[in-house]
């Protein structure tokens, strides 16, 4: 085959152009650190980094779900050994109100003190992290239990001449109860004191009440009115009713009652967990992360887990009905505070007591498992940040030059290249016809 001049020309023009091509593409590799920048230029390894860097975001997303439920774990974890230690301060308060040398003042004065820890009992369950209650359950954008003292003011508002006072109002507190208290028993001394009472109570608005009871009241002018409420006859400092005319008296009533515990609806108002099925049963539910791929774990515990408890008979029952047997047999009272008991003393240093432990071994039982959970979150947590840093050197030699090497490279690029200018001098090498005219 003859070798034209063109033929030359042109195979040169073609090696240059491969030349300069490949040192575009290393000069490309090393300004931008990659192997490649589009699919078409290592299809597989572009595939394979595709799937390496989705596998890193999840991961790395992984490792802020393992840490945001650590800082979880570690307030409920801080929560139940505040709540531990306010049981611990309660069982030391019965403890001593069991001394024989006790008396019933001094009893009324550990329960105000009692009644004040329910609220902190309450405030304490209703600890939140990042805006939700860590034992609300799913239903965490609402507090899960409250406390509520079953107290209001009933005022009298019609005031008649004679022996009877009739006063009638609404219970504002918790409880959906209107009581009638009328005056049964008034001395002839002046001012003139009320010495009994009759209170009845009505649950459909004051329509129709029960029959009523006579009740003394007490030389601090403290009086039952049920439903373990007390009122107390406070128009001035000795318990006086102020008459403004003859055989006419006006004052009020401030019932006070015991702290208790409840469960909340959404509104805020009292749930009941037999009633109210489907709130309670979210705030009884499990909340659940991944922490890996497919790997879903429980990481709260409810203030169901916390307040419910087993007691040594094999029974079930929970610190609200707990508190309130004890704040009664503090007021000398039976379980239900209907009604005065000689042996509420005796109770309280052996049932609730023993209920008291019972109850702490729950809340000990439930931290136990949170420090479980604890754990392990710690050891996902290194599992997860080994996984990542494997997955990323892999990603690396996938995609990530090796500068020396193409270094290197470009350095014999550009000795082929500064070679091929050089041949392209001796491509058509000049001769006499080119002189000759």
């Amino acid at each position: 085959m003859r070798v034209t001049n063109k033929m030359l020309a042109n195979s040169y023009l073609s090696d240059m152009n491969t030349n300069l091509e490949h040192m575009k593409t290393i000069q490309k590799q090393m300004a931008t650190g990659k192997n490649f920048s589009k699919p078409s230029d290592d299809p597989f390894n572009v595939a394979r980094s595709m799937q390496m860097n989705t596998q890193i975001n999840a991961n790395t997303q992984y490792n802020k779900n393992i840490t945001n439920t650590i800082n979880w774990l570690d307030t409920t974890d801080t929560a139940l050994g505040q709540l531990n230690n306010v049981f611990q301060s309660v069982r030391e308060k019965m403890v001593a109100a069991g001394n024989a040398a006790y008396g019933s003042d001094d009893r009324q004065k550990i329960k105000d003190e009692l009644n004040q820890r329910v609220g902190q009992m309450a405030q304490i369950l209703n600890t939140s992290f990042d805006g939700e209650y860590i034992f609300a359950g799913t239903k965490g954008a609402s507090k899960p239990v409250n406390s509520v003292t079953d107290t209001s003011i009933i005022n009298v508002v019609n005031p008649s001449t004679g022996g009877n006072i009739t006063i009638s109002g609404s219970f504002s507190g918790s409880k959906n109860l209107n009581y009638k208290i009328e005056v049964a028993g008034v001395d002839t001394s002046t001012p003139p004191k009320v010495t009994k009472i009759n209170v009845s109570q009505s649950t459909d608005g004051g329509i129709t009440f029960g029959s009523a009871s006579s009740v003394d009241i007490g030389s601090d002018g403290r009086f039952a009115i049920g439903n373990n409420l007390f009122a107390n006859i406070a128009d001035d400092t000795n318990n006086n009713v102020a008459a403004s005319g003859s055989n006419t008296y006006t004052f009020g009533c401030t019932t006070t009652g015991n702290t208790r515990l409840m469960y909340c609806k959404e509104d805020g108002t009292e749930l009941d967990p037999s009633v109210d099925t489907t709130e309670f049963g979210m705030i009884k539910s499990s909340r659940q992360t991944e922490i890996s791929q497919g790997v879903l774990v429980k990481y709260n515990v409810s203030a169901a887990d916390v307040m419910s408890y087993t007691k040594k008979d094999g029974t079930s029952t929970d610190i609200r009905s707990l508190m309130q047997k004890i704040v009664n047999h503090l007021d000398g009272k039976d379980d239900t505070g209907a009604s005065v008991s000689s042996d509420s003393a005796q109770t309280l240093i052996s049932n609730d007591l023993s209920e008291i432990d019972d109850a702490m071994a729950q809340i000990l039982k439930v931290r136990s498992q949170v420090g479980s959970m604890q754990n392990r979150m710690d050891s996902a947590k290194d599992q997860n940040e080994q996984s990542n840093t494997d997955m990323t050197e892999i990603l690396s030699k996938t995609e990530d030059v090796d500068i020396t090497e193409k270094t290197m490279d470009y350095a014999t690029m550009q000795t082929v290249y500064l070679a091929s200018l050089q041949t392209s001098a001796k491509v058509l090498q000049p001769t006499l016809m080119d002189y000759m005219s």
